[in-house]
């Protein structure tokens, strides 16, 4: 039986909850049913030596995704993937764009990574892009939402047919995160009993790492030994968000207490020893950072705003641990000497999640198979 072509097309292979979802496909499907290929924009970041040493890396040789256009297609007339599959709303919108000009048969699946509604307003030219989404995601062969709220969010604030998609969240390799939780030192060492309170992801409004801070004082106050650490890289051209945030905790007089500890390639180490995780974003696609905490058995408080967050907590049994805002309540944190929470993360287990993208992969190609092998013939 022929292999199906599988290729990802991501901007790059930096630290992301994307890219962290792309590696796990690449290492976990099937190489008896798949053949697998990346392209990138630009082909660099962390992750590259993440990639399994069977998959090509084909770099688009491009700095912006409107420009990878013309080389995205050649690539796909090269290939001749079965499926072309790519994920962030903005790649998702360009790839549809290309459709007509894709070899004929070639399949196309996009994966939503945020909810939209909530996201698009603080992008450039935020008017043209509920057109783009209405227009353009009717083209897809198959739209992979990260939770039901992504769904549900497409269809109402931009009619996209619910035929065409599926819910399936987030891997979580908790073995593996596990295991790094407990390797490598104790990262919190010579800081003071703590509590010691952690926080991870770009450092981007959307995290609302501000909200954090904002609630620093009121932590201070309940626990004087308190320390605050914000693990990942700043994202803006200029690096002015990460200082906004240096600026905020120096009215505060906070400077000590706040650790900015930049992208860690062992993040979980942290996790693993933390007092409590908190998640603050403004709105999100699926949390892979809460997920992950919640693996390494760290207690967690996460803000209720749009997105996946909310399922996460419930179907993990944090439900209680889900707040309008950010409290400081004793109980949240974690008990010297206690079990870690209990949670089950089974609907998120890499064998369960490989295994439902492969799914539609095969859904998606078997027509397309029928008229590649035709064409290659």
């Amino acid at each position: 039986m022929r292999r199906k072509r599988i290729l990802f097309t991501l901007t790059d292979l930096h630290a992301g909850g994307a890219q962290r979802v792309v590696l796990t496909l690449l290492r976990h499907l099937s190489r008896d049913e798949f053949d697998l290929g990346v392209a990138l924009v630009r082909k660099e970041g962390a992750f590259l030596a993440q990639v399994p040493h069977d998959v090509p890396v084909h770099d688009l040789a491009v700095r912006r995704v409107r420009q990878a256009g013309p080389a995205i297609v050649s690539l796909a007339r090269r290939e001749r993937p079965d499926v072309l599959f790519s994920t962030l709303s903005y790649m998702n919108n360009y790839v549809l764009m290309l459709r007509p000009f894709l070899p004929r048969g070639t399949r196309i699946v996009v994966r939503e990574a945020i909810a939209v509604s909530s996201a698009v307003d603080t992008w450039r030219m935020s008017r043209i892009w509920p057109l783009l989404f209405r227009l353009l995601y009717r083209r897809a062969d198959a739209i992979i939402c990260q939770c039901r709220f992504m769904g549900d969010d497409l269809v109402r604030s931009f009619g996209v047919p619910r035929a065409k998609m599926r819910t399936i969240y987030n891997p979580v390799d908790v073995e593996r995160v596990r295991a790094a939780a407990q390797s490598g030192e104790d990262p919190f060492a010579g800081s003071g009993p703590g509590p010691h309170v952690v926080a991870a992801g770009r450092i981007a409004p959307q995290k609302g790492f501000d909200l954090l801070l904002d609630a620093l004082p009121a932590l201070l106050v309940r626990f004087p030994g308190a320390h605050v650490w914000i693990l990942g890289e700043d994202t803006s051209v200029d690096g002015h968000v990460i200082e906004e945030l240096r600026e905020r905790c120096r009215q505060q007089r906070s400077e000590a207490r706040v650790h900015f500890e930049g992208l860690q390639a062992n993040p979980y180490r942290y996790f693993g020893r933390a007092d409590l995780f908190v998640l603050s974003s403004r709105y999100e696609g699926l949390p892979n950072v809460l997920l992950e905490a919640i693996a390494c058995g760290c207690p967690t408080l996460a803000l209720d705003r749009p997105g996946g967050t909310r399922e996460v907590m419930e179907v993990t049994g944090q439900h209680h641990r889900l707040v309008p805002d950010l409290v400081w309540d004793p109980g949240l944190f974690r008990e010297k000497g206690a079990e870690p929470p209990a949670a089950d993360l089974s609907r998120f287990g890499v064998e369960r999640v490989v295994r439902e993208y492969a799914e539609v992969f095969r859904s998606v190609g078997v027509e397309a198979n029928t008229s590649a092998s035709e064409e290659r013939g």
